[in-house]
């Protein structure tokens, strides 16, 4: 009787232990199969499309459109970013540096709506439009007046 209780247990143990070998070996497969087919939609997808190229030296109307997306990156909630009369905002162009002056209401880090005046400093190099400095005007005075001194633009 013993002796019966003993195999049964052998056999029930190699059951197990055969299940989980064939268990694996298919998660390697069906492994191995979702990497492969990860590499062919990899393969077939389109490539990323690159950013527009800004045109040779700024427009007021790029560079409004620049800043406006310099400031929302710079919001507590860029989402919250309304920016009412588009038209509204300063401009100086000197060939592919621009400096723009424009009001946004947004909330702050309290959940409360508030208008503000950002500063942005563009700079558009091989197609590529970067900002030297965006922030609430007054804000970083020292940096935006030497910003614009080098640039020769006055606020």
């Amino acid at each position: 009787m013993k002796s019966i209780r003993t195999w049964a247990a052998i056999a029930f143990v190699l059951v197990i232990v055969g299940l989980w070998v064939k268990s694996n070996q298919e998660s390697e497969r069906g492994f191995a199969q979702l990497q492969a087919d990860q590499a062919k939609r990899a393969a077939a997808a389109p490539a990323p499309a690159q950013p527009a190229k800004a045109p040779e030296g700024m427009t007021r109307r790029t560079a409004t459109a620049y800043c406006m997306q310099f400031i929302k990156q710079a919001l507590h909630d860029p989402g919250s970013a309304d920016f009412a009369n588009s038209d509204e905002a300063t401009v100086q162009i000197k060939g592919s540096r621009a400096m723009v002056i424009r009001s946004v209401r947004a909330k702050n880090a309290f959940g409360a709506l508030r208008l503000q005046e950002f500063m942005c400093l563009l700079e558009e190099k091989g197609g590529k439009v970067t900002a030297a400095f965006v922030g609430p005007k007054g804000e970083n005075a020292a940096l935006a007046s030497s910003i614009l001194e080098q640039w020769k633009l006055s606020e």
